[in-house]
């Protein structure tokens, strides 16, 4: 069997002289990749308590330049960026210093003190602060909207109820970070907390994770007939048509009853007509779809839950190149 080498820790001089490469490196750079790279580099040969101080101390400098990420916005442009990933790769080192023995202000009051102190108690066992509603809460108004989401997913579910009405319109919710945590944040209290705008981000987001996580949570509020007429509403925005439809199918077709999605793109004429036939579906069946019943697909009893609400299939041909319609 191969034996790879071993990594072999590097030399006291060396490992030094690289630690205050890095340390400096962190107090001078705007860049968030080479930052990122620099914490890890921190973690290996560092100092856990000095090291988690430059690291938040870049945070702090970093995190309110970036602009907000508004939940409309063009489809198809990434939901998460390169500063993400530099953000989830410098708070990676944060826990792993934390891990170290590295400790966090008593009192956080900058954005990369608070999302450290955040992240000190997120371990399971964990102690958690008498005081840590109180100051997410307090949090929830950060100008720096990771701060705010992270203050959201560190919330106790009583605590998440007393402040719901916060996010009772599009308007709180104006950053899609902070629309994603407080849409999954509220999932295990919706029966609760009806008021959380779940539907008004999906008449509008473009993202998938927005839009699934709106989804679950009207669907948990109770909310599905309205659902319904949301996701019938986008049916004619084309790149979003498929979504829609899958969406219509979670809430009316039950799991394993029937494969739906159009085999083709629809004509404006066909999406028109789906349209109309979803609505007339839905008003027929409000009540079956409020209590959460669920069909056969093609069921003959149910002939309007028929495969054509999904679309039109597509044509195949057979061997001799003659072409038949799907379905026959």
């Amino acid at each position: 069997r191969r034996h790879l080498p071993q990594r072999k820790p590097l030399a006291v001089p060396l490992a030094a002289r690289v630690h205050d490469r890095m340390s400096a490196l962190l107090s001078e750079t705007g860049d968030a990749e080479a930052a990122a790279a620099a914490a890890e580099v921190l973690v290996r040969v560092g100092r856990p308590e000095e090291d988690l101080d430059a690291i938040t101390r870049f945070l702090d400098r970093w995190l309110p330049l970036l602009p907000k990420r508004p939940i409309l916005r063009p489809r198809g442009r990434p939901f998460s960026t390169q500063d993400d990933l530099s953000r989830a790769s410098i708070l990676r080192s944060v826990r792993a210093l934390l891990a170290r023995g590295a400790s966090v202000p008593a009192d956080p009051r900058f954005a990369g003190e608070i999302l450290a102190y955040l992240a000190s108690i997120e371990p399971p066992g964990a102690a958690r602060p008498a005081d840590l509603d109180a100051r997410c809460i307090g949090w929830l108004a950060h100008r720096v909207p990771a701060v705010r989401a992270a203050a959201l997913r560190a919330l106790s579910p009583d605590a998440l109820v007393r402040v719901a009405g916060r996010f009772a319109t599009l308007e709180s919710l104006d950053d899609a970070e902070v629309a994603l945590a407080a849409l999954r944040a509220y999932l295990p209290v919706a029966a609760t907390c009806r008021g959380v705008a779940s539907l008004a981000v999906l008449r509008v987001a473009n993202d998938e994770a927005l839009l699934q996580a709106a989804a679950t949570l009207a669907d948990a509020q109770g909310a599905r007939v309205e659902l319904a007429h949301a996701w019938i509403q986008r049916l004619p925005e084309p790149e979003l048509l498929p979504t829609a439809l899958r969406g219509l199918a979670d809430l009316v077709v039950g799991p394993g009853r029937g494969a739906t999605g159009p085999g083709r793109v629809p004509s404006a004429d066909e999406i028109a007509a789906l349209q109309l036939a979803w609505k007339s579906f839905v008003s027929l069946h409000a009540q079956e779809i409020r209590d959460g019943q669920r069909w056969v697909l093609g069921d003959p009893a149910l002939p309007a839950l028929s495969p054509a609400l999904f679309g039109p299939a597509r044509p195949f041909r057979l061997p001799d190149d003659a072409e038949r319609p799907a379905g026959k």
